[in-house]
């Protein structure tokens, strides 16, 4: 189940803010980031593993976005798209600088996640399906991993991840649909 969902009309409103953030209005970005602060920081975290890192780097997101506002076109592209890449890649500079860390750390992320009608029932299933997640995760490549993450932590349609990692939808699918299928078997041999 999608940690967070984005739909259309929103997709559409948030291009508008976009494109007014691009003209100057401050307005308009403090509405974009309350938006998007949320998924873009629940994938540096999936990602990072270390909440002080997420929070940088969802920092270095937003400061990035405003920063290069004038340059903003587009070209069809949703926004959250647009900061999802941005997320990416400052991620990927930040690893290069930084030491190796951990690809994923679900249980960590669904602590960071509030959840009001949690059960000790409840809270023992979620960290069972949490042990195997991590576990099928560990033996993804970093595409196919990523291809997850952004799927079903970020919500995000194949559509978008394809804009985001540069490469077909139809490609996309397949490396998801093989990352599925790779978790598949891992948490069968568990």
């Amino acid at each position: 189940m999608p940690l967070h969902s984005i739909d259309n009309q929103s997709n559409f409103d948030n291009r508008s803010l976009l494109e007014k953030v691009a003209e100057g209005d401050q307005k308009a970005f403090e509405e974009l980031y309350e938006t998007c602060l949320a998924p873009i920081y629940r994938y540096c975290y999936a990602r990072l593993g270390r909440k002080e890192a997420a929070e940088d780097i969802t920092q270095i997101v937003f400061a990035k976005a405003w920063q290069a506002r004038r340059q903003y076109e587009h070209r069809n592209r949703p926004p959250l798209a647009y900061l999802f890449t941005i997320a990416r890649n400052a991620i990927v500079d930040h690893i290069r600088r930084k030491e190796p860390i951990p690809v994923f750390n679900a249980e960590q992320l669904l602590l960071t996640l509030p959840d009001d009608t949690q059960t000790p029932a409840r809270i023992a299933e979620q960290r069972e399906a949490i042990e195997y997640t991590d576990k099928a995760l560990r033996g993804l490549d970093s595409d196919q991993c990523e291809t997850i993450l952004l799927r079903y932590i970020a919500d995000l349609p194949y559509a978008e991840i394809a804009i985001i990692m540069g490469k077909s939808e139809e490609n996309v699918r397949q490396i998801v649909s093989r990352a599925l299928k790779a978790m598949r078997k891992a948490t069968h041999l568990l």
